[in-house]
């Protein structure tokens, strides 16, 4: 895994743990979008498709909208150790 994919994931991992004030959950989509974020959309996009194929993101309708599966947080929790 680079070194931006694992920034990213680690991100995505983070971000959609962590709820807003409304209760709402921030979605990968919010940090593509977001001010200071480097990494171009299609390769986070691919980057999103590559983990879904893995079993380590779902999604429903739309790829940048979807969830970290627990097998994705147990991969989290081995990039971190």
């Amino acid at each position: 895994m680079k070194e931006d994919e694992k920034q990213f994931f680690l991100q995505v991992v983070n971000g959609c743990t962590k709820p807003y004030k409304d209760g709402s959950r921030i979605r990968p989509r919010d940090i593509i979008n977001s001010e200071g974020f480097t990494m171009h959309y299609k390769r986070s996009w691919y980057l999103l498709g590559k983990w879904s194929d893995k079993g380590w993101y779902d999604y429903g309708v739309t790829l940048d909208l979807g969830w970290i599966t627990l097998k994705g947080y147990e991969v989290a929790e081995s990039l971190l150790n």
